[in-house]
């Protein structure tokens, strides 16, 4: 199974960049291609857990399907206390 990655196929993230106050795309993330086990191209996602609120993760697009690999990465660094997760998602 073969797959490339491209513009038109590649989901974009948009985060809050609180230096402009307004919205801006992550250009680095959109740039990059992932592939999965399954070989196709690795979804975006972004964790509403308590534990881990607002982290972006990537993972295997079909991972609701009965069929998929268990490829999953998280993009963003484990923030270890509320300060530094405030400070990064603006609480």
């Amino acid at each position: 199974m073969t797959n490339s990655c491209n513009s038109s196929n590649s989901s974009n993230w948009v985060y809050w960049n609180r230096r402009n106050g307004g919205w801006e795309q992550d250009n680095l993330i959109n740039r990059v291609c992932v592939l999965c086990e399954c070989g196709d191209e690795s979804g975006k996602w972004i964790s509403r857990t308590e534990k881990n609120p607002g982290r972006r993760f990537l993972g295997c697009p079909n991972y609701k399907a009965s069929k998929h690999c268990e490829f999953f990465h998280w993009w963003d660094p484990y923030l270890p206390t509320e300060h530094y997760k405030g400070f990064m998602y603006g609480d």
